[in-house]
């Protein structure tokens, strides 16, 4: 693929087979493919934001000149189903419970929304989300310099908030969950430039800095 499509890969997502799927923007159209397979799916004036694979589906959200868009293919790359709607720019998603959740950005408002309708919102921008094995999800965004992450219940409770202060304007970019703790990346901006940072929220945080400005995009986990 990488000699045939020429472009920005967004999201990364792994079916319950080990085959990899990408989302990824090319020429102002959304391209989704699995890494073995020579074709993908195209759609014109849409641009990635995220990328989920359940047990039936590949669930894709972009984001167009009218909003939002949901698509749905089956996990041979063929077109199922879309859902389109106004009310921000998509970030991320996460798929739960037969459910897709998409984090947000309306405004000066961070939102997560729930097939397609809105869950939570509150102050701030969204930037990604998480579901455990309990179905709680975990919503992560900035508000006011500080990065945070939600913990809501499935009917949308909220169960707790953490949030992450490094001294400078921190911002949100990436979530991972593990029994022993969240995980968050992102990145701080001062008067000098940008730096990434992991955390595990509570606990440790590692930073980088090559010397220019660095700009966290996700972050994911192994089995160790």
């Amino acid at each position: 693929h990488r000699g045939q499509i020429r472009g920005r890969a967004g999201s990364v997502a792994i079916d319950g087979a080990g085959r990899v799927w990408v989302a990824g923007t090319s020429d102002g159209a959304l391209l989704v493919w699995r890494y073995d397979d020579p074709r993908f799916y195209r759609r014109e004036g849409a641009s990635a934001a995220g990328i989920a694979v359940d047990g039936s589906y590949v669930h894709v959200v972009a984001n167009t000149s009218a909003g939002m868009l949901l698509l749905r293919l089956d996990l041979e790359g063929h077109f199922v189903s879309e859902i389109g709607w106004s009310g921000g720019s998509a970030s991320g998603m996460a798929v739960s419970g037969g459910a897709v959740y998409v984090a947000a950005t309306d405004g000066a408002d961070a939102v997560l929304f729930k097939d397609a309708e809105e869950f939570r919102r509150r102050p701030g921008s969204g930037a990604a989300v998480a579901a455990d094995a309990s179905g709680d999800l975990h919503f992560a965004g900035s508000s006011a310099g500080d990065a945070f992450v939600e913990r809501l219940s499935p009917d949308g409770a909220l169960v707790d908030v953490q949030t992450f202060d490094s001294g400078f304007q921190d911002s949100a970019s990436g979530i991972a969950l593990a029994v022993d703790g969240v995980y968050l990346a992102g990145t701080m901006a001062s008067a000098i430039g940008r730096d990434i940072f992991v955390t595990r929220l509570g606990s440790w945080v590692a930073t980088h800095d090559s010397g220019f400005d660095d700009t966290a995009a996700a972050v994911a986990l192994d089995s160790t």
